[in-house]
C-alpha cells in the first residue's frame, strides 16, 4: 500500500505525534508544521475538510470513551492538503487501555485514498451518463472496439428485432427498422 502515514495520540498530553510518512500524506513536512506534535483541534484544523471535521470528532470521543479494550476503527473522511487541494484518507486506529479500563494511547493509520475516490466518483458519472442515453434511446446501445468488434451492445426491451440467419452460420440480430432500410437497397 501506498502513501501511508502512522500515528499516535496520547491522552494524558492531548497530543498528536506524527512522523516524516504521516506528513508526506499531507503534502507537508514537520519541518512546514512546527514539528511532530499537535493537538487534535490543531490537527482537524490544518488537515480535516470543514465539513468531516465533526465525524473525526466524534470518532475520536468513542476511541476515549469506550469501554471495550479491543476497540478499533477504520473511517475514510475528506481532507484538506498543505497545498489547499481537496483529497479523502481512510484511517484505521486502535486503541490502549490502562489497568483501570481508561482510553490512554490511540495509534493509526492513515492512507490517501483520494484516486480510488477520483475513479470511484469517474465510474458513477460514466454510469449516469449510460443512464440517461439508455433512458432516451429506443432502440439500442453498442460500443466498438477499433477492430469494429463489438465490445457492448445492448437491446433495449422497447425496440423490434429481427434475426436473420447469414450464410456463415452465425444469426445477425438488428432492429426491425434498420434491418427494413438494409434489405431495401
Amino acid at each position: 500500500m501506498a502513501h501511508l502515514g502512522p500515528w499516535e495520540y496520547d491522552a494524558a498530553t492531548n497530543l498528536f505525534t506524527f512522523n516524516d510518512a504521516f506528513y508526506a500524506v499531507f503534502r507537508t513536512s514537520a519541518e512546514r508544521e512546527g514539528g511532530y506534535q499537535m493537538s487534535p483541534q490543531e490537527y482537524a484544523q490544518r488537515f480535516c475538510h470543514p465539513d468531516d471535521a465533526p465525524l473525526v470528532e466524534i470518532e475520536s470521543r468513542k476511541a476515549l470513551e469506550t469501554d471495550d479494550p479491543d476497540y478499533n476503527r477504520q473511517i475514510e473522511h475528506r481532507i484538506i492538503y498543505a497545498d489547499g487541494e481537496p483529497g479523502w484518507i481512510s484511517v484505521r486506529f486502535l486503541i490502549l487501555k490502562d489497568e483501570s479500563g481508561r482510553t490512554i494511547k490511540t495509534f493509526g493509520v492513515n492512507q490517501d485514498i483520494t484516486e480510488r475516490k477520483q475513479a470511484e466518483e469517474a465510474l458513477r458519472e460514466s454510469e449516469q451518463r449510460y443512464r440517461l442515453i439508455a433512458n432516451h434511446t429506443s432502440d439500442a446501445i453498442w460500443a466498438m472496439d477499433s477492430d469494429f468488434r463489438f465490445t457492448l451492445f445492448v437491446l433495449l426491451p422497447q425496440s423490434v428485432y429481427s434475426v436473420i440467419p447469414l450464410r456463415n452460420g452465425r444469426l445477425w440480430i438488428g432492429l426491425s427498422s434498420c434491418i427494413q432500410r438494409i434489405l431495401a437497397r
